[in-house]
Parts: C-alpha cells; structure tokens; sequence
C-alpha cells in the first residue's frame, strides 16, 4: 500500500518548513513525551537527550526531528528511507519498542509539530496527511522490528 498522492504533495510542502524548525522539532515533542508518559524515558539513553550549553538539543532530538524531515522529502521514494529504517528498527528493537507505543509517539508528534508550527500551517489537512504518513511508515517499522 502506497500514501496518497495528496498526502505525498502535504508531506513534501512541508520538507522546508520542518528543516527550518529542526531543534524545536526535537526538543519539543521529547519535553511532551516524558511529560505525558514518562513510563517511555527507559527506553532512551538519557544523555543523548540533554541540551548543550548553548541551547542545541541532543542527539537523540534531532536524530528525531532528521527522521521526520527525511521521510517528508522521500515519502513517495521509499528505497531512500532504507538506511534509516534499518537504523532505526534496530535502535528499537535494542530498547524494547513495540508495536503498542507507535500510537502513543504518533500522538506527541502531532502535538509537537501543531506546537511548533502553529495551526495555521499544521492545520487538519496537514495534521492528516502526517498522521498517514506517520503510521504507513510505524507499519513499516513493525514489520521490521517483528
């Protein structure tokens, strides 16, 4: 099963404004994950999740936010992502990911990017179009992991 082609046209408009909003992206949706489920902090290593002295967020944060930014920009050319999800389906499977907490990290996503980019840009179509292409590609990434 592919995205739509509206979602693909959504996903890729946005590629510049997430690489424009990179840190924050990162930052925010974690500050969100540990506040709403702080159950899921164990599956982090915690030091890649400080921000340096000078305000840039870690690692892991924007090992997120690159994750997301990618998939915008390749969302309809799938053989780009494979590096990435063969990464990151092993990062998960290490940590203990399973295919429950793809819904609950969907949901904080969502909210940190209406956080960041404001309703006016991340409106209910586009609010839609990444809520499909976030769980085409966490299907993805159960099957892998599985």
């Amino acid at each position: 099963m592919a995205l739509s082609e509206g979602t693909v046209s959504i996903l890729k408009a946005c590629h510049p404004v997430l690489l424009a909003n990179r840190e924050a992206i990162g930052s925010t949706f974690y500050k969100l994950l540990f506040q709403d489920h702080p159950e899921t902090q164990n599956m982090f290593n915690l030091s890649h999740l400080r921000t340096d002295e000078d305000g840039k967020p870690g690692t892991q944060m924007l090992s997120l936010s690159d994750s997301v930014i990618c998939f915008a920009k390749y969302c309809d050319q799938l053989e780009h992502l494979g590096q990435l999800v063969e990464r990151v389906a092993n990062k998960h499977v290490s940590f203990g990911v399973r295919s429950e907490h793809y819904p609950i990290v969907g949901g904080v996503l969502l909210q940190a990017l209406e956080d960041v980019l404001g309703k006016g840009i991340f409106n209910e179509e586009v609010k839609g179009a990444v809520a499909e292409g976030y769980f085409f590609l966490a299907d993805i990434f159960i099957a892998k992991e599985e």
